[in-house]
């Protein structure tokens, strides 16, 4: 997993994301769009915490997702990446 990410920050140094049209966040998959989509970023309470959103989380949503807050039929309510996970190292806490 860590050369998927060394290679995935490699491509994302090639640009300048001041001057980039379009940005991708790390897992975004479907989430490619043009930077003035994400605005500001804003906190946004989930569960019993505080987490990072772009300003404009519905368009990015909408525009990635389609009706994000209806649930698909059973039959495709399958990921469409292959996950992206953190690992304990044995040793380290």
């Amino acid at each position: 997993m860590n050369r998927v990410l060394m290679r995935a920050e490699k491509e994302f140094a090639k640009y300048d994301f001041e001057s980039s049209d379009f940005i991708w966040p790390y897992g975004g998959g479907r989430l490619n769009m043009r930077k003035e989509n994400y605005g500001t970023p804003i906190k946004l309470k989930f569960e019993d915490g505080l987490f990072n959103a772009p300003e404009h989380y519905h368009e990015v949503l909408s525009l990635g997702y389609g009706n994000y807050m209806e649930l698909p039929p059973e039959e495709k309510r399958k990921p469409y990446h292959t996950g992206l996970g953190f690992y304990r190292v044995e040793g380290t806490e």
